[in-house]
């Protein structure tokens, strides 16, 4: 497995985090860019919270269907989180996956 975790700052007021619509047209966008990366076939994208705060969480198969990335995308406070785990297929959800993405916090 690889674990990936990014933080990328963002200009303050590039996106309106109270406009539920463009934050989510953010993420999509996030996501379709990272498919077309890797060349990724999508398979579910689904709503998720961090401290109350939407975000996105995403799988895709990849390298013909060898590999499997499933993100967890967050905007919170001018700041683009961007977590994530690449695996076999097979090996979704499992127990080291469970504990990466439950060890995510953000420090103030």
């Amino acid at each position: 497995m690889i674990y990936i975790a990014m933080e990328t700052k963002y200009p303050p007021n590039v996106i309106n985090q109270a406009d539920e619509n463009a934050l989510s047209d953010f993420y999509i966008q996030a996501i379709d860019e990272s498919l077309n990366a890797v060349n990724g076939e999508l398979i579910s994208i689904k709503d998720i919270y961090y401290n109350g705060k939407p975000g996105k969480e995403y799988r895709c198969s990849f390298s013909e269907g060898k590999a499997l990335m499933v993100y967890r995308y967050y905007f919170i406070n001018d700041n683009f989180y961007s977590i994530g785990v690449i695996t076999s297929p097979n090996k979704d959800e499992n127990k080291g996956m469970k504990k990466f993405f439950d060890s995510f916090g953000i420090k103030k």
